[in-house]
């Protein structure tokens, strides 16, 4: 693992910020003050500054109505009907037991066989809720908890930008605000839309559909509004009939998303073992996915729309086919629940996951077509890139745990961005953005590119790229203060080339070494991984390798190949 590409590989970071990053020109990130106005197809993109001032916050406080109203002194009984009915039954059982509080009330043979029963049902409830917790971690969170803690944003309970979506084929965005108030920009910034609805609370994701221009489904606490927006209206409040309500019997729910043929929309939630898969032509729920003791927090799509790869609350991830929705699990080298991934794309034969407080990323492969009741894929999880936490010369550390991880359409720039060791505190590790060149073609090969930083305190909330940009990518950051910042990553794509000019064996579908003894001089590197051992030759061409080589590292390709007769029976990986 010594020479596995890590954040020492990169360049100090600019410790004075008093200038952003702009944009980058062919591997060389470009800083300044005035923000670069990004023209793509003689179009200007629209300028994004949400100001705290402007928004309307939502009132929220903890003390109920009960409290200026003076008790009436009542029986004991009265109380128990009057609490069951207000605050549930266990808050009922709760005031009984601890009925001595109140020594104005005389004891009574009732009374105290009613203390003993509430404090005996409390004893077996506890252990009931205890069994519960062991199945369902996050059972007992409240659901403003829960978005925080699993929705895509950095700070999504106190972040002035809570959600930031744009289009896959268009030119527009959607931009969700602290107060759960959605505004839609476009290129012509002169007419923003606001979508607002009693029942549009707590959204933690928004996704529109690839196949029509102005539709897109908002992830709310407890249902999913699907929104139908006129082109050709100048509405600003679009009326009623533009949405629809659907119900999932899920909440909350934490993430929602589009498969990118736009007739299904996927749908989960952390205190849920489903997930909902919705029919969007006919707008209900026409698939219910259950899995007994794993509840699921967020979902990808494949870019083949052939599986779905979904995060849980345990120590694995779980990948379905869209055939009979027969799934399989990962949870090799798993140390905790999955923070986030990304597949490659266009095609996703390769899907990348990065795991909370652990300072890896694993590769997983998917060559093979999905079958029913196979999801296909090797059943290894390969560590492909370390991001432990590095301290550079200048004093500045980066790295330790990955927060959000995006990709760019053609899978040529990795953007990272990374938790502090307790960020909501001690914002020092989060303020840069690790962003690497990246080629598959057929070697996973990753180059350092640099740290992309906003201005001095400001952290990256969101990150994502814009599908629909022509000029190589365009790296979308949403920042703390408000301001969403276009960075364009100009690269000439055929310069994006593999550094290897050796053929690529015939089907892919797994991991495999076979790589020659190359020079790791440089540190334009693919990534490094652990010595590997096959109990079986390789049906390859290239099957003739020492004991030395290894499948990931620098100067040397990462090499699929096809078992023989599909078998998987190779020693694990040390």
């Amino acid at each position: 693992m010594a020479n596995m590409c890590s954040l020492s590989f990169f360049s100090a970071p600019n410790t004075a910020q008093d200038n952003r990053t702009l944009r980058e020109v062919n591997e060389t990130l470009e800083e300044g003050i005035t923000e670069c106005v990004v023209i793509d197809e003689a179009q200007i993109y629209p300028t994004i500054a949400v100001r705290n001032e402007d928004i309307i916050k939502p009132s929220i406080t903890n003390e109920s109505v009960d409290n200026i109203f003076i008790t009436k002194d009542t029986t004991l009984w009265t109380r128990f009907v009057r609490c069951a009915k207000t605050r549930g039954f266990v808050s009922a059982l709760k005031m009984m037991a601890d009925y001595d509080d109140w020594p104005h009330i005389e004891s009574s043979r009732a009374v105290r066989f009613g203390q003993k029963l509430s404090k005996t049902v409390l004893y077996l409830w506890q252990l009931l809720l205890s069994v519960y917790v062991f199945l369902y971690p996050f059972a007992l969170k409240s659901n403003d908890e829960l978005c925080h803690e699993f929705s895509k944003s950095m700070d999504w309970k106190n972040g002035l930008i809570r959600v930031f979506e744009w289009h896959p084929n268009g030119h527009k965005c959607a931009v969700c605000h602290i107060n759960d108030c959605i505004y839609i920009y476009s290129f012509d910034n002169t007419f923003v839309p606001l979508l607002k609805h009693s029942l549009q609370t707590k959204v933690t994701s928004i996704s529109w559909s690839p196949t029509q221009e102005d539709t897109l489904a908002v992830c709310c606490e407890s249902v999913i509004i699907l929104w139908t927006l006129d082109p050709n209206s100048r509405q600003y409040r679009p009326k009623t009939e533009c949405i629809h309500i659907i119900n999932c019997s899920i909440s909350p729910l934490t993430d929602a998303k589009f498969d990118p043929s736009g007739r299904y929309l996927a749908a989960c939630g952390p205190q849920s073992s489903k997930i909902s898969l919705i029919d969007v032509d006919k707008k209900e729920v026409f698939k219910t996915v259950r899995r007994f003791g794993t509840c699921f927090t967020r979902v990808f799509w494949s870019p083949d729309t052939t599986r779905l790869m979904s995060t849980t609350t345990a120590e694995h991830i779980r990948v379905y086919e869209n055939k009979t929705w027969s799934s399989a699990k990962w949870n090799q080298h798993f140390t905790g629940i999955c923070q986030t991934a990304c597949w490659s794309r266009p095609n996703g034969h390769l899907l990348l996951v990065a795991l909370r407080d652990c300072p890896s990323v694993f590769a997983i492969p998917f060559y093979d077509s999905p079958q029913p009741n196979d999801v296909g894929g090797t059943r290894n999880c390969l560590e492909v890139l370390d991001i432990s936490q590095h301290e550079f010369p200048n004093g500045v550390k980066v790295g330790g745990s990955i927060h959000d991880m995006v990709w760019d359409k053609n899978s040529e720039r990795l953007a990272l961005s990374f938790k502090g060791l307790s960020y909501l505190e001690n914002y020092y590790n989060s303020e840069w953005i690790a962003l690497y060149k990246t080629v598959i073609r057929p070697n996973l090969e990753m180059t350092p590119i640099g740290f992309v930083h906003g201005l001095k305190a400001e952290i990256p909330l969101l990150l994502s790229f814009h599908d629909s940009f022509r000029n190589g990518s365009l790296l979308t950051v949403c920042w703390n203060s408000g301001v969403v910042s276009y960075i364009p990553l100009q690269f000439d794509t055929k310069t994006n080339k593999s550094m290897y000019t050796t053929g690529t064996p015939r089907p892919l579908t797994s991991f495999c070494v076979a790589s020659p003894n190359l020079s790791t001089a440089s540190i334009n590197t693919s990534l490094r991984g652990t010595p590997f051992r096959l109990s079986k030759p390789l049906n390859s061409p290239l099957n003739h390798f020492s004991p030395n080589d290894s499948v990931l590292s620098p100067k040397r390709p990462l090499l699929f190949t096809t078992l023989a007769n599909r078998d998987f029976s190779y020693d694990s990986l040390e």
